[in-house]
């Protein structure tokens, strides 16, 4: 008898657990696209904007089918603080510095938390609220190569390697290199995080459109090099930080991109990789906005929607833009 029982309570938590199996299945499922696909870039650039309608603060988009030409934009212009999106520009003229043979990868630096204001030539240190990402505590005084301060720039996003490249390839020559690329809206003034600077209200800027141009010039080979373009795609898709853009897409999306963070301002930028073979730049970014957390929400939900609308078919006809 109480070997029944035992049989009947065995099968019956088996039961429930193929239950919950299924339910999480399902829920997991419909968490992944909750949106229907769009039927054409019309519907898709409504379904957006009825989305962000119900947001507070800013958001701008910025999208390029790079088969089609087929572009989306939302607020592409409007000029936003950069954040560590300004580390792409930064990683760009490296790489052009090294082509040109005025700088070595193999050349070191002295990890240092000692900056000068570009404002002022006052000094200023960076001030952190948990380890820094190049883990500087270890490495203070100590070298790092000019290849390794660029990773950490991109795939931690590690603020004292991007202030050490920018006082070493210079600010005049990352501005005058992205001029040459067609982007006329981005602009380094200043170290990131140079409290002088933002005491006055000055800080490094860019806009939606910009960072699409410039991804569209390193995925189509056409700045520095077709080598150094690889391995900046490369670094980028080893970007650490995949809350936004990649959050909800799968996994066999690659994503090569730059996320930026300050104080209620979130961003993303990067080349989506197909497993077709296909590939789009999506850049979002977003000021003044609610919370953390939502904000996320929103760009990694508009990441999906495009996514969605990437791979139907319809999103392989005549490319029309959406303005």
């Amino acid at each position: 008898m109480e070997r029944e029982k035992f049989s009947i309570r065995i099968a019956s938590a088996v039961c429930k657990a193929l239950i919950v199996a299924c339910f999480l299945d399902t829920a997991q499922s419909f968490a992944v696209s909750p949106y229907l696909a769009a039927t054409n870039l019309e519907s898709l650039q409504e379904q957006i904007d009825k989305k962000l309608a119900r947001e507070r603060g800013t958001y701008a988009v910025a999208f390029k089918d790079l088969q089609t030409g087929d572009t989306l934009f939302i607020n592409e212009r409007k000029l936003i603080p950069a954040a560590s999106t300004i580390k792409i520009p930064v990683m760009i003229e490296a790489f052009r510095q090294v082509q040109e043979g005025s700088l070595s990868f193999e050349d070191s630096m002295t990890v240092t938390n000692q900056f000068t204001s570009l404002v002022d030539g006052s000094n200023y240190t960076l001030y952190f609220r948990r380890r820094p990402y190049l883990y500087a505590e270890r490495r203070f005084k100590k070298k790092v190569s000019v290849h390794d301060l660029v990773y950490y720039m991109i795939t931690v996003s590690s603020n004292i390697a991007t202030n050490l490249l920018i006082d070493k390839v210079g600010p005049e020559r990352i501005n005058e290199t992205i001029r040459e690329m067609g982007a006329m809206d981005t602009q380094v003034v200043n170290g990131v995080l140079d409290s002088v600077a933002r005491a006055r209200g000055q800080d490094n800027m860019t806009s939606a459109h910009d960072l699409m141009i410039i991804l569209d010039a390193i995925v189509d080979k056409k700045v520095v090099s077709t080598e150094a373009c690889d391995q900046m795609i490369d670094i980028l898709l080893q970007q650490r930080h995949r809350d936004r853009i990649p959050a909800k897409l799968p996994a066999e999306a690659k994503v090569a991109h730059k996320t930026g963070t300050m104080n209620r301002l979130y961003h993303d930028a990067g080349v989506i990789f197909l497993p077709d073979g296909r590939a789009y730049i999506l850049a979002i970014l977003s000021q003044g906005v609610s919370s953390h957390h939502r904000c996320l929400a929103v760009m990694s939900d508009i990441s999906r929607m495009i996514y969605d609308w990437m791979t139907t078919s319809d999103s392989q006809g005549i490319g029309l833009q959406a303005q």
